[in-house]
């Protein structure tokens, strides 16, 4: 599993299958998630399989949320509405489907009055391609977020070394072999 970046996966405010989301079940969220407590996991449009097999498995978990005000723009003018933002831990196959550029946004399912508590939770996400909410942002899954920095050279990368006598070969060699003892 790798963990993402936070996505917004919801906006408080009417949705486009017309239900609500209000401002209070998006902080509740926020504040009550704990995947100790209960942990939400990420299907294929709300289709949860009987079967650890493709396409209607798990393609992961909330890893944690968080509320944030934003600016959306509706109908020509901005308002400020909270957000709701989560972190995933997805799999290989979650990485493979947004790769292809399938299912690429997320529609949240909520409960809103979790065990009994009056609040609501985040008790699942489905990967989509139709949104109920607004302002979901499109998500980006990266294979090796953590190491594309650590690379030095591509395959399209070449290096031409050209020597023009036996002296200057032997020092240019020195060269390549104290940058790379250095790179250790």
């Amino acid at each position: 599993m790798a963990k993402t970046k936070f996505f917004r996966v919801a906006v408080e405010g009417a949705t486009v299958d017309g239900r609500t989301i209000d401002r209070a079940m998006i902080q509740q969220m926020a504040d009550t998630y704990n995947p100790a407590t209960y942990v939400a996991r990420i299907n294929c449009e709300h289709l949860r399989g009987y079967s650890p097999q493709p396409p209607f498995n798990a393609y992961g978990s909330i890893a944690e949320v968080k509320a944030e005000q934003i600016d959306l723009e509706i109908g020509g003018k901005t308002e400020k509405r909270l957000a709701l933002f989560a972190s995933f831990d997805v799999n290989d196959q979650a990485r493979e489907i947004n790769k292809a550029g399938q299912k690429l946004f997320s529609s949240v399912e909520i409960q809103p009055d979790f065990a009994g508590s009056k609040k609501a939770y985040l008790v699942g996400l489905a990967l989509t391609d139709s949104p109920a909410s607004l302002g979901t942002e499109a998500l980006k899954f990266s294979r090796d977020e953590k190491r594309k920095n650590n690379i030095l050279l591509t395959a399209d990368d070449t290096i031409e070394i050209e020597f023009e006598d036996e002296g200057a070969m032997e020092a240019a060699a020195d060269q390549v072999t104290g940058a790379f003892a250095s790179m250790k």
